[in-house]
């Protein structure tokens, strides 16, 4: 019998969740961890960039290849350092993430998360109570005639069937999901709908797989994490979300406006949807110049004058020269 047969299911949905949340993050830097969650921190090479983005600092020098375990608690050490200088206080040491101590792992990633996403900053994480974020969803779906018959008293059992979330996404506009219209018969394809939506419209990280949501009772966390995740998504965008700005083609024409054409409809463009962008978009000379830094100390000093490795460094800074700003001219 495997380990996932004899693990609790919500314990196998919290670890999808929590990975899909800090993949989210790395993803900047152009990183996705290689395993599971509470094991990919070990060395500290997934746990320092984690740290620098969710902080927006840069961490001091780090082993770069650590192979010892002094090394592996040095990189655990200077990541938590980081976080530590931001106010952060972590209920885990160094060594907790070199030992893959799956318990505290998963409660500093959800300590992180309700830290800096749900707290809004606030290191104490009391804007995130689970209270103060169903409160906001009773807000906006509870005594609504719009949704009858739709409970909103836990993050669990009252989401299974995909309503609750299909009813809060056409809450804050029925442009990212129309209620009337979802398929709610089906909770899976409800789920889906409303992910998909949440992502294409606000951007918003799937935490959770639809399909892990159809069980006796979904993991309470992983659900409260993506719905935090759209709210924080929502009042991100909330200015243009209420003015419809987010969904440009579907302004209505004025009245005294010129008729379209039968071939101007033919070629009007497909609405637009928010795309992710490209994350290497935003490589800074500073990040360029530890990458060009790493690669020569790569390279033997006995073959600097190799041409091949020279080849590859010049066809890599021309492939990225067009994403690195200018360097300002020295003031005179």
């Amino acid at each position: 019998m495997s380990s996932s047969e004899t693990t609790p299911h919500w314990v196998l949905q919290q670890k999808k969740a929590f990975r899909a949340w800090v993949d989210s993050q790395i993803a900047e830097r152009g990183l996705k961890l290689p395993g599971e969650v509470d094991e990919a921190f070990e060395d500290g090479l997934y746990l320092l960039p984690l740290a620098e983005v969710v902080s927006q600092d840069k961490a001091p020098k780090h082993v770069k290849k650590p192979r010892m375990r002094i090394q592996k608690i040095e990189n655990c050490s200077l990541a938590l350092g980081l976080l530590v200088k931001h106010g952060f206080k972590p209920d885990v040491a160094p060594e907790n993430f070199v030992d893959k101590d799956t318990v505290l792992v998963m409660g500093f990633i959800w300590q992180l998360f309700v830290t800096w996403v749900g707290g809004q900053g606030d290191k104490s994480g009391g804007k995130a109570s689970a209270d103060d974020l169903l409160k906001w969803v009773q807000s906006r779906v509870q005594d609504n005639e719009r949704y009858p018959g739709v409970p909103v008293d836990n993050f669990s059992t009252h989401w299974q069937d995909g309503k609750l979330v299909s009813a809060l996404l056409d809450s804050l506009s029925p442009k990212i999901l129309d209620y009337e219209s979802a398929a709610l018969d089906d909770p899976v394809s409800a789920w889906s709908a409303a992910l998909d939506a949440a992502e294409d419209w606000l951007d918003v990280p799937q935490v959770l797989d639809a399909d892990d949501m159809v069980v006796d009772k979904p993991d309470d966390k992983s659900v409260r994490m993506q719905v935090e995740l759209i709210r924080q998504a929502y009042l991100a965008l909330q200015d243009d979300v209420d003015s419809g700005a987010l969904f440009p083609d579907d302004t209505p024409v004025e009245a005294d406006a010129p008729a379209v054409t039968d071939a101007a409809e033919t070629a009007a463009p497909p609405p637009r949807r928010r795309k992710r962008k490209d994350p290497r978009d935003d490589i800074s000379r500073d990040e360029l110049i530890d990458t060009l830094l790493d690669m020569y100390s790569k390279i033997n000093s006995d073959c600097l004058a190799c041409p091949e490795c020279a080849t590859d460094l010049t066809q890599w800074a021309a492939d990225h020269n067009a994403r690195v700003p200018e360097l300002p001219a020295p003031q005179q």
